[in-house]
């Protein structure tokens, strides 16, 4: 089911992937499964995200987490850190953004994801940016282009799965 909702998603046919995400987070509720429960929240927060209602994604993320995080899943808890932060971003809120930004940059970290720790550091410098403390976003986007190009990293970043 979440493949077949991620195709879904890929084909545009998001009513469909919905109702698949949301039988699959079924499914893990009845068999007790709470990996792929988390799995299937975090897929319905980014399934949100592509349909740009990001307070709602917003909440599924933060099931998600609580739920990863209790599980010790450590790189998916550091995905769904940073895609919350995209979420608020997107909805105007630089301060929480900023927050969840510095939480999954410092969870990728822990959890060796350098390629992400990118994502996430760009994510903050813009979202310094964007509450106006020039000298910070500069001074990060700096160390993040140093980052970058230390391991070839040239993905911008983007709410991901």
């Amino acid at each position: 089911l979440l493949a077949r909702a991620s195709l879904r998603v890929e084909e545009k046919n998001l009513s469909e992937a919905a109702a698949d995400y949301k039988n699959s987070l079924a499914i893990a509720r009845q068999e007790k499964n709470p990996v792929l429960e988390a799995t299937a929240l975090g897929d319905l927060g980014w399934l949100a995200t592509h349909q740009e209602h990001y307070g709602e994604a917003i909440d599924w993320n933060q099931a998600a987490l609580q739920l990863s995080r209790s599980l010790r899943m450590k790189s998916s808890s550091a995905t769904i850190l940073g895609n919350i932060a995209w979420n608020y971003s997107e909805l105007g809120d630089f301060e929480a953004a900023l927050n969840f930004f510095q939480q999954s940059a410092a969870e990728s970290e822990r959890s060796g994801l350098t390629g992400d720790i990118a994502y996430w550091f760009t994510g903050i410098a813009n979202a310094q940016l964007a509450l106006h403390d020039y000298a910070a976003a500069e001074s990060i986007a700096r160390q993040t282009l140093e980052r970058a190009r230390r391991i070839d990293n040239t993905r911008a970043p983007v709410p991901h799965r």
